[in-house]
């Protein structure tokens, strides 16, 4: 897998993809009440303690130039900060990565918070990248594939708009 920097999938060479080129990134779902989220995370199965949690998202953030309440907004809506969880399709730990994803990234071990992070964000970071900042579209694609929202990105399925707008509405609550 590779992350250009810059790559932008709009059709009109130069413009950066944003709501208007991906029409279904316009209006997202409701997905219920959002929570604050903790500064120390309550749930956390693993070897880490919270407060270590929190020092990885920071580290994180800073190595890879991603805010630490996006981070910590995508750990919330994908695994609520359990890290030993895995998803029915095979995603792993805090930040849900996938095998081969984990792989692609250098994570040998999807359960370890830190290693898991750190991946995620990268990951993240890399989608922000491709997506010029779009932080919407960058986490339709987190959540469905690069693949497929860069050839059906104005018929996402209703499981990633509902992503995408508790993923924002965990990140707009952070902010507060």
């Amino acid at each position: 897998m590779s992350f250009p920097t810059g790559y932008s999938p709009s059709t009109q060479a130069g413009v950066p993809p944003s709501a208007s080129t991906y029409p279904a990134l316009a209006t997202t779902a409701s997905a219920g009440q959002a929570s604050k989220i903790q500064r120390s995370p309550r749930k956390n199965d693993g070897d880490s303690a919270a407060g270590d949690l929190d020092q990885i998202i920071k580290e994180a953030a800073d190595t890879h130039g991603v805010d630490g309440n996006l981070i910590r907004s995508v750990i919330k809506a994908e695994s609520n900060f359990t890290n030993r969880s895995t998803s029915p399709q095979g995603a792993m730990g805090l930040m849900q990565l996938m095998p081969d994803t984990a792989r692609e990234l250098g994570v040998r071990n999807a359960y370890d918070p830190r290693e898991n992070i750190m991946g995620g964000t990268k990951y993240l970071k890399a989608l922000l990248d491709r997506y010029r900042g779009d932080t919407k579209l960058a986490l339709a694609a987190y959540n469905w594939g690069m693949g497929n929202v860069e050839k059906s990105s104005a018929q996402l399925p209703r499981e990633t708009r509902d992503y995408i707008a508790r993923v924002t509405k965990y990140y707009q609550a952070a902010k507060v």
